[in-house]
């Protein structure tokens, strides 16, 4: 397996979970990509898993939708 496709897959993987974490969120891509500071076109790429994440982006957008990163895994913060 190249070095390549592991990127891709984990840019899909990233995708995957942000795109159920904004659905549980009942928010649009607009609306997320706003709150974030990004445009809806890069945010549209990100779920694409067309673009790698810069940490700093990948954190504010689980920081905006509540979610922890934890061992590969979203699990949504508990309220407290």
């Amino acid at each position: 397996m190249s070095e390549e496709s592991d990127v891709q897959k984990l840019r899909e993987a990233m995708a995957s979970h942000i795109r159920a974490a904004r659905a549980f969120r009942n928010l649009s891509q607009r609306e997320l990509a706003k709150k974030v500071g990004i445009s809806f076109s890069e945010m549209h790429r990100i779920e694409a898993g067309k673009v790698s994440v810069e940490m700093e982006t990948f954190a504010k957008i689980m920081a905006v939708l509540r979610y922890k990163w934890a061992f590969g895994c979203l699990e949504p913060k508990r309220e407290v």
